[in-house]
């Protein structure tokens, strides 16, 4: 896989659909964003009013992923991590997509929760000719398995995703 650039910016800290700024203890829709022009995925957080009023139970056009959060206080350091249901769901949601980069970026996601223990590795299988990881969630005895292909990414590659990705969820996962 060709090296990717992950460049995905910060919360701007205004509603992208109201152009108001997001208050601390907002509940926010945080979405990603295919964009044209650039390579990667585009940040936008809504106030969660404004995102049930546009568009519903529907994912807007271009929408990849999108989650929940609260707007932290900025004066407030952080300390409270991303939950990892919040998480699985970004990892499910591109596990839907077929496309390298959403591959790359459900793997070390995959890994992330591997890490922080959600995630339980029962085998290592091939699917197509690549390696597959199957995995489960903890506590979910009955839920299906997860598989997820492994890319053909470069321990360099898979540290810079990481950190970007760190840095799309402000530093949360």
């Amino acid at each position: 896989m060709p090296a990717a650039t992950w460049k995905i910016g910060r919360s701007t800290g205004i509603c992208a659909l109201t152009e108001q700024p997001l208050g601390p203890g907002d509940h926010v829709v945080v979405g990603l964003f295919e964009d044209a022009g650039v390579e990667g995925y585009l940040r936008r957080d809504h106030q969660s009013a404004a995102w049930e009023e546009a568009y519903g139970d529907h994912k807007p056009q271009g929408c990849v992923a999108h989650w929940m959060r609260v707007q932290p206080d900025q004066e407030t350091p952080r300390g409270v991590a991303l939950d990892p249901e919040t998480v699985l769901q970004l990892c499910d949601a591109l596990g839907e997509r077929d496309d390298a980069e959403a591959e790359a970026f459900r793997y070390v996601l995959a890994l992330a929760l591997l890490q922080r223990r959600v995630f339980r590795q029962l085998r290592m299988e091939q699917m197509n000719g690549r390696d597959c990881l199957v995995l489960a969630q903890k506590g979910m005895p009955e839920a299906t398995p997860r598989q997820v292909i492994r890319p053909l990414l470069t321990e360099e590659d898979v540290a810079r995703i990481a950190a970007e990705l760190a840095e799309v969820l402000d530093g949360e996962l």
